[in-house]
């Protein structure tokens, strides 16, 4: 974690692709404490390659928030050293993640031979004394 300003904090989580089962809905993040998201950015570092089929990215509240959608983390669209179009951006705004809310990918695959990774880079406020990601 690096402070970016007054009271701006970033982290990049990284987002392993090549996992055993899939589909498979994984954690990459989760708040400890309420903070404000004023940023995101997905950044494909290693192609998504095998039988990977997509990647999407949510959020766990009730009513979910999409980073990425299946639709624009599909495998074509994983290419190396990249930022797959997120045309959903439903997320320019800031938006909350509450306590204990999480941040979590899902990866969709013909079998167990995929890879790829993705760094997903947040830029946040702590809203709660002490709140990290």
């Amino acid at each position: 974690m690096q402070h970016c300003g007054y009271n701006q904090r970033v982290t990049e989580k990284t987002l392993d692709l090549s996992q055993a089962a899939a589909p498979t809905t994984y954690d990459a993040a989760t708040a400890a404490g309420d903070v404000l998201i004023t940023g995101v950015t997905v950044y494909c570092s290693v192609a998504g390659g095998g039988d990977l089929t997509s990647v999407s990215i949510q959020t766990d509240a009730t009513t979910s928030l999409v980073l990425m959608t299946a639709g624009e983390g599909i495998a074509a669209n994983l290419l190396a050293q990249s930022h797959p179009t997120c045309a959903s951006q439903a997320w320019i705004s800031p938006w909350t993640l509450r306590s204990g809310q999480k941040i979590q990918y899902t990866i969709t695959a013909a079998g167990a031979a995929h890879t790829g990774t993705i760094k997903l880079v947040l830029l946040y406020k702590p809203i709660t004394n002490g709140a990290t990601l």
